[in-house]
């Protein structure tokens, strides 16, 4: 009789695709949803959302920045998931006032810059710290296959209302504590997720705190090899 795969769930970054999670396959089924297409734009979608995965039981739970985020809070609201957990380049919630602020302040430019100038809007994303490891090149790469992607005003407007949704300012709307395990994965070059996960070991000694050497933020289509090779040792534990 043959076994059944094991499953793996997928959840790309802003402006990410399903197809980043294929370097996951060799680990089982997998289900990569397209985050946008999904129009999670409300509580009862993303409640939707979360009965999808509970549904799907995935035993391999990997979650990249906004998907790392996303799949934070599932694990917040869902203590009783068992599966191994990912989370690559992603955050816990603000909880500063002042901080919550300045952020909805930054991604409300950032919604009328995708809507009104989505060329400048992509040139300013790209020259972020968090980007510091990619050429000149490979940024004007990135930029050309997003413009590619994103091209009716509609696309746009979703776009634009997908980033203020899922914006650190306002989600999840409460802060909480993950009590599961998980590995939790940073780029050497990433300063800013470098300084959560070092923080993260102390917060969360529970989890797994693991850095990429030379990666950076998006550590996964960079630093592939060297990911996998940590994950298949991870696993086999």
């Amino acid at each position: 009789m043959a076994m059944n795969k094991p499953k793996v769930l997928f959840l790309h970054g802003f402006m990410g695709q399903p197809k980043e999670g294929l370097f996951l396959e060799e680990f089982g089924s997998l289900w990569a949803p397209d985050l946008l297409e999904l129009s999670l734009d409300s509580d009862e979608c993303m409640k939707a959302f979360y009965k999808a995965i509970e549904d799907y039981n995935p035993s391999l739970l990997y979650g990249y920045s906004l998907g790392g985020r996303i799949a934070l809070n599932f694990l917040d609201l869902n203590p009783e998931y068992k599966g191994e957990v990912v989370i690559e380049s992603a955050s816990l919630p603000l909880t500063d006032p002042a901080e919550k602020e300045n952020r909805s302040i930054v991604d409300h430019q950032r919604s009328r810059e995708i809507r009104e100038d989505y060329p400048l809007f992509l040139e300013n994303w790209y020259q972020a710290p968090l980007w510091g490891e990619l050429s000149v090149v490979e940024r004007d790469i990135l930029k050309e296959e997003k413009l590619e992607r994103f091209k009716s005003k509609e696309d746009l407007e979703a776009l634009a209302n997908f980033l203020l949704f899922f914006s650190p300012a306002h989600f999840p709307k409460e802060s909480y504590s993950i009590k599961q395990t998980l590995i939790y994965l940073y780029g050497e070059q990433d300063l800013k997720y470098k300084n959560l996960g070092e923080f993260y070991q102390s917060s969360h000694p529970h989890w797994t705190i693991h850095e990429v050497a030379k990666a950076g933020h998006n550590i996964h289509s960079l630093k592939e090899t060297q990911l996998l090779e940590y994950i298949r040792s991870f696993l086999s534990r």
